[in-house]
């Protein structure tokens, strides 16, 4: 329906590849211009049904700035393959899987519950710090 906004958003700096599967997912998605943080980024991604995560170069891994913007946001992100236990379909929405906006807030939920289990603070600090000591 024209006029309606896309339904996902990916925000991050746009290298080749990113903007090509920006592209290829032009009806669905968009990408916000300039630079937002913190509650900027919250209100940016309001409209929103999710966030569309596209690795900056190819591979499987987790980029956990805007897996932790995604869920702060309370959306649901839509990725590429994520690493770190974290599984497509119960965690996230695979890039190119059908959407289902009634199944969005459990997947929401299935990944705040598992991140909340399994990276308690603490001990997510006490990593950083011991692999920056070893630097």
């Amino acid at each position: 329906m024209p006029g309606l906004r896309p339904a996902f958003d990916f925000f991050g700096a746009l290298n080749a590849r990113r903007k090509a599967a920006l592209d290829g997912y032009a009806e669905r998605a968009c990408g916000l211009d300039g630079q937002y943080f913190n509650e900027d980024l919250l209100t940016a991604l309001r409209p929103y049904a999710g966030v569309l995560n596209l690795h900056f170069d190819a591979g499987t891994y987790t980029e956990a700035p805007r897996l932790l913007s995604a869920m702060r946001a309370g959306k649901v992100m839509v990725s590429e393959p994520l690493a770190s236990g974290l599984v497509a379909g119960q965690h996230y929405f695979k890039l190119g899987a059908e959407f289902d906006e009634t199944q969005a807030r459990e997947t929401f939920e299935a990944c705040a519950t598992y991140l909340c289990e399994t990276y308690e603070f603490q001990t997510f600090l006490d990593e950083v710090l011991r692999v920056n000591a070893a630097l």
